[in-house]
């Protein structure tokens, strides 16, 4: 682990906190009002410890993927793009289809949130890897 990772992390951490607790709602909140038994108040220290886990994660990602994505805006849209898409695509389709109160527009809700907070994501971590190092892999 280095600088740059944890950095990267913290700055992805602090994106989805302002996401799960202020963009999300407003957007997509009519969906998830529609899912049965969905929480509407998470634990802000579970939603935190989950965020911080994911920032570490994509970070980590991110520094072992440089040479496919390069650093700065254009490597970090790249990166978050291609993540967002093959992290949320699949999944939040196929989950319509196994749980009956997650409804298909939801699905498709959340497959586009999913693709916009990884995008910015990426473009955070492309901004902090080109700021703190000369661009390869550093992990």
């Amino acid at each position: 682990m280095n600088a740059r990772m944890l950095v990267g992390a913290v700055a992805v951490f602090v994106w989805y906190m302002v996401w799960d607790l202020g963009v999300s709602g407003p957007l997509f909140g009519s969906y998830y009002a529609q899912i049965e038994g969905i929480n509407p108040a998470p634990s802000l220290m579970w939603l935190a410890i989950g965020n911080l886990v994911a920032g570490l994660v994509l970070s980590w990602f991110y520094g072992r993927t440089l040479g496919s994505f390069g650093v700065g805006v254009r490597g970090g849209l790249n990166f978050g793009l291609s993540t967002g898409i093959v992290m949320g695509f699949p999944i939040w389709i196929m989950i319509s289809i196994y749980d009956t109160g997650w409804t298909y527009a939801a699905s498709w809700a959340q497959t586009i949130a999913n693709i916009l907070w990884v995008l910015v994501a990426g473009i955070l971590l492309g901004i902090v890897y080109e700021k703190m190092g000369e661009g390869e892999a550093k992990v």
